[in-house]
Formats: C-alpha cells, sequence, structure tokens
C-alpha cells in the first residue's frame, strides 16, 4: 500500500490508485475515480515505485483538470511503501 489517494497499491504487474473528487453534481456521495496500470508479461520486473509513479503523476493532472486536486490527497512526490508482496502473489 502506498499512503496516497483513498487507496493506492501494486501487485505483480499491476498497480491500482483510487482518488476522491468531489463534484458540484453528485448529491449522494462523494465520487472516486479509479486508474490501473498493467504490465505485461506479468512477469516483468518493473519496480512498484515506478509503477506508483505513473499513476499518480496521471491522477494529478487529472484532478488538476476537474478541479478538486486539494481532496484528492495526491503529493507532488510519491512516498515508497515498505509492505513487499510475496513471490507468485498477486
Amino acid at each position: 500500500m502506498f499512503p496516497l489517494g483513498k487507496r493506492a497499491k501494486t501487485t505483480r504487474g499491476a498497480g491500482h490508485l483510487v482518488f476522491e473528487c468531489p463534484v458540484e453534481t453528485s448529491k449522494l456521495s462523494t465520487p472516486v475515480i479509479s486508474g490501473h496500470l498493467g504490465v505485461y508479461p506479468r512477469e516483468s520486473a518493473i519496480n512498484p515505485h515506478d509503477m506508483m509513479t505513473i499513476l499518480n503523476a496521471v491522477s494529478r493532472e487529472v484532478a488538476k483538470e476537474i478541479g478538486c486536486s486539494a481532496e484528492a490527497k495526491l503529493p507532488a512526490k510519491t512516498p515508497h511503501t515498505t509492505e513487499t508482496w510475496p513471490a507468485g502473489k498477486g
């Protein structure tokens, strides 16, 4: 897990980032935007932090364009995670 947005994690070959983006048209709940990045083949040697850096950069631009940068909780620099995924999982 990465400490950014509402939820952000990587597994072997994939990254997922969710952030909140309140908009005036929503009356029932706070909308969320979800981004996914897949790497194929899954066995490719890609650094999980690099994957999350890409997702964070794209998500920050989307939040900026929509006008919810502050609520999105997406920092300019992608923080590191200490969590690792077991081999063969994900």
